[in-house]
C-alpha cells in the first residue's frame, strides 16, 4: 500500500492457491521443489512439497493432502515440521464449506 518493498523471493511460476481476504498464499513452482508462502509477509509457511496439494492455510500453518505408497494422506504443516497427520486414504482429500473430506468420511 506504501509503494515500499516489504520483502523479495525469486521463483518461477507462483499460484495463488489460497485465500481468506486477509491471508494470501502462494505457491512455487517451476523446479523441483515447491512452497508455500505468506505474501503478507514473505514467510515460508511449507517447503519440498513434491505432488502435496494445499487444501488451506491459517497464514502459519498449511494443510496438505501427499500421496503415499497406499493413497493420500493429510498433513498439517508449521514451516518444515509435520504438526500431524492422517491417512493414507484410497480418495484425494477435497475441502468443502471449509470441510475436509476423505473417502467416504469427514475429517475435519
Amino acid at each position: 500500500m506504501s509503494g515500499k518493498t516489504l520483502w523479495r523471493w525469486m521463483f518461477d511460476n507462483p499460484v495463488v492457491v489460497f485465500s481468506d481476504g486477509g491471508t494470501v498464499v502462494i505457491k512455487r513452482g517451476g523446479d523441483e521443489t515447491e512452497g508455500v508462502f505468506d505474501v503478507s509477509t514473505g514467510a515460508i509457511l511449507a517447503d519440498h512439497l513434491n505432488d502435496a496439494d494445499l487444501l488451506g492455510s491459517d497464514g502459519r500453518r498449511v494443510l496438505i493432502s501427499a500421496p503415499t505408497a497406499g493413497g493420500h494422506q493429510i498433513e498439517a504443516i508449521d514451516g518444515a515440521e509435520t504438526l500431524w497427520e492422517y491417512g493414507p486414504y484410497a480418495s484425494d482429500p477435497v475441502v468443502i464449506a471449509g470441510k475436509v473430506y476423505a473417502d467416504t468420511e469427514r475429517l475435519l
